[in-house]
């Protein structure tokens, strides 16, 4: 009796782990300064993230950036990601590293990462543009949230923790919004606050300081979406 109740626990153990959910949960195409492999190089990276509460096997998946070509790259033997982990792949095109060297790299002027397992049933993927140098695109919240920009990349780590998404930090308004030539930014207490504006890319557009609700000009910009960013919290902004 006690074979087959520990027969069941393991089989059990087993089909939790093959089921676990595993997504893409943050990648950089660009990546200059951020964080090294293995021997010092700045390769652009994927994080792949665990939401199960058990270890994800995934020997025999494949990760590629075209999806006509699915088996492009294949997670060798023994690859697994802790329960509620992280795991990072270099997208490099350099196999005679060791550890998880895919063989591509991410094109910073956009295109797309795909996820598939063993029998090439496509697990998760996404499409993106251009990129900016040092900065990731992350799901917020981990796993299961949209994509978003972040001026502040964790890789190894809970986008939780990204001051880039944060919004507890600092509560704050922007209005209005879509904004033409005056932005409006409304702050619950006096402090010493930091604004910057990224465009979608990444780019620094616009910086000021403030210490108190305050107003300002974003006339010099052109049309479209930005990240505001004060002290750590980030705000889509429309520009009209």
């Amino acid at each position: 009796m006690k074979r087959i109740l520990l027969t069941t626990l393991i089989l059990l153990t087993v089909a939790f782990a093959a089921n676990a959910q595993v997504y893409i949960n943050e990648f950089m195409a660009d990546n200059d300064t951020i964080v090294a492999d293995q021997d010092g190089e700045y390769d652009d990276w994927v994080e792949l993230y665990n939401s199960d509460s058990v270890a994800a096997d995934i020997s025999g998946y494949y990760l590629t950036d075209d999806k006509t070509d699915l088996v492009k790259w294949q997670f060798p033997n023994g690859t697994t990601i802790p329960a509620n982990g992280f795991l990072l792949v270099w997208c490099d095109a350099d196999l005679a590293q060791t550890g998880l060297h895919a063989d591509f790299k991410l094109g910073a002027g956009g295109e797309e990462i795909v996820l598939a397992d063993s029998s090439t049933n496509i697990i998760d993927s996404l499409t993106f543009g251009p990129q900016g140098t040092d900065t990731s695109y992350a799901r917020m919240p981990d796993g299961t949230g949209a994509f978003q920009f972040d001026a502040t990349p964790t890789p190894n780590a809970s986008n939780l923790t990204m001051t880039g998404f944060d919004e507890l930090l600092l509560e704050y308004s922007l209005y209005p919004n879509p904004a033409i030539d005056v932005l409006n930014i409304n702050v619950a207490d006096q402090d010493d606050y930091v604004l910057n504006i990224y465009s979608t890319t990444g780019e620094l557009v616009l910086t000021e300081s403030f210490n108190t609700s305050t107003s300002i000009n974003v006339a010099q910009l052109s049309k479209g979406m930005y990240v505001v960013e004060i002290n750590g919290s980030t705000k889509s902004l429309i520009l009209d």
